[in-house]
């Protein structure tokens, strides 16, 4: 239905900050990439069933992605060398394990995992066709290694089985690899990688229970499944959805859709998120409104969704799920990033869980381990850059011509079937109602432009001639775009209440509002609430939306809570 349009371009406001500190503190970071790949050295996972290994290739893939979209030289050659220094690992010990005890248990496939997509990230990016050959050797070796000690048959270790923490984890986690090996075949078109993918499939992806056919015909609620730890089991069903693509078998593909559908109805919350019981799908629907603060809503979890619910997209071509990515970028993934430059939690780039009523960022690192020199890192930490790949992912589209599904301001290029394209976008969205978009090169292919569901009265101008009153989902141009063509979307977002499980609070389009201490009390309920709203500028800090609203102020939820502490407790309650 759909397919990935990788362009470059740079963002502007909150996007582009995030960009910034992904390439400051990751990209850039040398002594960072040192110490990552360090751990492969000196094997630091396999005394206490670690997950250090994880960190490398998860940093790799979100870097991989920024460096692309922004085509930074310099980020590219940091990128390379610290690819290099791996593979001169690999040469050095014999694999790109962090275990040298307790091989293929506890989280070692699950490392492996990210190793292997780290190395295919940048593999999609490499201009050095020697370093893709070596590259492509060394992920041979590497997969080859597990298919060796791994599976059916005599001295095998099953897949599901190859992790120590059978009853919270089950093998979810190194079944999980499903979606690098197919990855791995679609390079190479062995089909060894295809067979050993399908092992995986047919082990159901949990020593607990079969998750495919849970999906495909179970009406429980996916918390009362077996397992319900949320990242590695969207992490698995994002490798099915990958197997559905190659081998066109409908049951998979079905499965996913199940799958993502039960998680927007159970388990999606108001910011975008899943797992209000610290990282478990826990029917976060109703679970999310309890106000005792906790860690809830991993970040990781959030990186997932992103990535899974684009998978659906393109398998579907269903707005709902863009919908879904709407919401969960602008609030749940935008508000994790550590904006401020905040020394707690060692400066890492992004938080770890995201809060809903009367608590403060920064509570925790999600998949703490420590490394050498007192240094430590975190799983969100290393995964967040990957949510600006799968939003961009999700932006630009080829369906038979250029489709464009979200508008944040920017200057973009790329190649449409052989031909430059070049537009920048202008306005307010998604805080406001105005969108611009410039076209800097011809288009003769087709355009389609998603009008946002929160955007009513939607009309479009083209040339500031031509209007048109909008009623569907999609507005399709036939005609071609010249360079020079500017297309205008302009339209009304209401503020809108609701009130679920108890707990009053209001969005205005996509955007969650909320309540930020450095503004005011965010515990008491909101008085005078009859005034309504009206746009204010009190706040002294960066924000996307402020208004006033009875005796409160309310702010965009992805700016509060930014100093990670208590001076600015965030609360989306009202009442």
């Amino acid at each position: 239905m759909g397919k990935t349009l990788n362009m470059k371009g740079m963002f502007g406001g909150a996007i582009k900050s995030a960009v910034d500190i992904i390439t400051e503190r990751q990209i850039k970071n040398v002594g960072l990439w040192e110490l990552f790949v360090n751990q492969f050295a000196i094997k630091s996972d396999g005394i206490d069933f670690g997950w250090r290994g994880e960190y490398w290739g998860k940093t790799m893939m979100g870097a991989c992605g920024v460096v692309e979209l922004t085509a930074d030289e310099d980020g590219y050659r940091v990128l390379k060398n610290s690819v290099e220094e791996m593979l001169s690992i690999q040469e050095k010990v014999g694999n790109l394990s962090t275990y040298s005890e307790n091989c293929f248990d506890g989280w070692d496939i699950w490392c492996r995992k990210y190793v292997l997509m780290g190395m295919e990230s940048f593999y999609g990016i490499c201009k050095d066709e020697d370093l893709k050959a070596r590259i492509v050797n060394a992920m041979r070796k590497h997969i080859d290694e597990i298919i060796k000690q791994v599976g059916k048959g005599d001295g095998k270790i099953g897949i599901n089985d190859a992790c120590n923490e059978k009853e919270l984890i089950a093998g979810v986690n190194s079944s999980s690899i499903l979606e690098g090996i197919v990855d791995f075949y679609n390079i190479t078109k062995e089909e060894k990688y295809l067979d050993f993918a399908k092992y995986i499939l047919s082990e159901g992806g949990s020593t607990k229970c079969n998750l495919i056919d849970l999906a495909l015909s179970s009406s429980d609620l996916i918390c009362y499944y077996p397992i319900q730890k949320a990242y590695e089991m969207c992490s698995f069903f994002e490798g099915v959805m990958k197997v559905y693509e190659v081998t066109g078998e409908e049951k998979y593909k079905r499965a996913v859709i199940n799958f993502a559908d039960k998680i927007l109805e159970e388990e999606f919350t108001v910011i975008g998120s899943a797992g209000c019981s610290h990282e478990y799908f826990d029917n976060s629907r109703r679970t999310q409104f309890n106000a005792k603060p906790r860690m809830m809503q991993e970040t990781c979890v959030t990186i997932s969704l992103l990535r899974l619910f684009n998978k659906v997209y393109n398998a579907t071509g269903d707005e709902k799920y863009i919908n879904a990515i709407e919401t969960s970028f602008y609030n749940a993934y935008l508000g994790a990033v550590n904006s401020y430059s905040v020394k707690s939690n060692n400066g890492l780039p992004f938080d770890s869980y995201s809060p809903l009523i009367v608590c403060k960022r920064g509570i925790a690192t999600g998949g703490y381990k420590e490394m050498e020199n007192g240094t430590y890192y975190g799983c969100c930490a290393a995964y967040g850059a990957a949510g600006i790949k799968a939003f961009t992912d999700a932006m630009f589209c080829k369906n038979g011509g250029l489709t464009l599904n979200f508008y944040p301001n920017g200057e973009f290029s790329g190649v449409l079937n052989g031909t430059p394209l070049k537009f920048d976008i202008l306005g307010d969205y998604p805080y406001g109602e105005n969108i611009v978009i410039k076209f800097n090169s011809d288009l003769s292919e087709k355009l389609r432009l998603r009008i946002p569901y929160w955007l009513k009265n939607a009309v479009i101008t083209f040339n500031s001639e031509n209007s048109y009153n909008v009623l569907e989902s999609y507005f399709e141009f036939e005609g071609a775009i010249k360079s020079g063509d500017v297309i205008k979307i302009t339209g009304k977002s209401d503020i809108v209440k609701h009130f679920d499980f108890g707990i009053e609070y209001y969005t205005k389009g996509p955007i969650v509002l909320a309540r930020d201490a450095r503004l005011g009390d965010v515990v008491k309920p909101v008085a005078n609430k009859r005034k309504g709203f009206k746009k204010s500028e009190k706040a002294t800090f960066p924000v996307n939306l402020e208004y006033t609203f009875g005796d409160a102020i309310m702010i965009d939820y992805s700016s509060a809570g930014k100093t990670w502490e208590d001076d600015s407790k965030l609360s989306i309650k009202t009442n």
